[in-house]
């Protein structure tokens, strides 16, 4: 089983993605801002089909839907995605910029997927980074060593 995070600030609140991968599917737990809770559910589904519950008064469906549509492209099934972001009194303009930034973490937890989600060399004794600065990914793995004792 292997696990990644991923996270953002915007307004001073924590956007974060927690991914587990384990040998028969993937669990996405998306949430932040000021009152992080459970607004939507994806489900995808062995065959690749995707069913997206999103709760009353939410709209953190179609975050749900495409990170399943990713999760889909990468082979990653079945999958569930939870999400729950909200912030309050957010404005337009402002909603467009904390969907762009989960965008930019859906991005981020891609590229360790297929950097490390399949690969069996990266164990516990790794542990990778991805960060993204203007729209370019570095990436840093760095093999961790037990203490040695004399």
């Amino acid at each position: 089983m292997k696990t990644f995070h991923a996270e953002r600030t915007f307004r001073g609140k924590i956007i974060a993605a927690d991914a587990t991968i384990t040998d028969s599917g993937v669990q996405i737990g998306l949430f932040g801002g000021d009152k992080p809770h459970i607004g939507a559910v994806g489900i995808l589904d062995p065959a690749g089909k995707i069913m997206v519950t999103q709760f009353e008064t939410h709209r953190e469906g179609i975050l749900c839907q495409q990170w399943c549509e990713v999760l889909a492209k990468t082979g990653y099934t079945p999958a569930v995605v939870s999400a729950g972001v909200h912030y309050d009194k957010a404005s337009k303009e402002e909603i467009v910029q904390i969907v762009q930034l989960i965008h930019l973490i859906l991005v981020q937890v891609y590229i360790i997927q297929m950097i490390v989600g399949k690969q069996e060399h990266v164990d516990q004794r790794h542990t990778v980074a991805v960060q993204i600065v203007d729209d370019v990914a570095i990436f840093l793995i760095v093999h961790r060593i037990g203490r040695i004792d004399n």
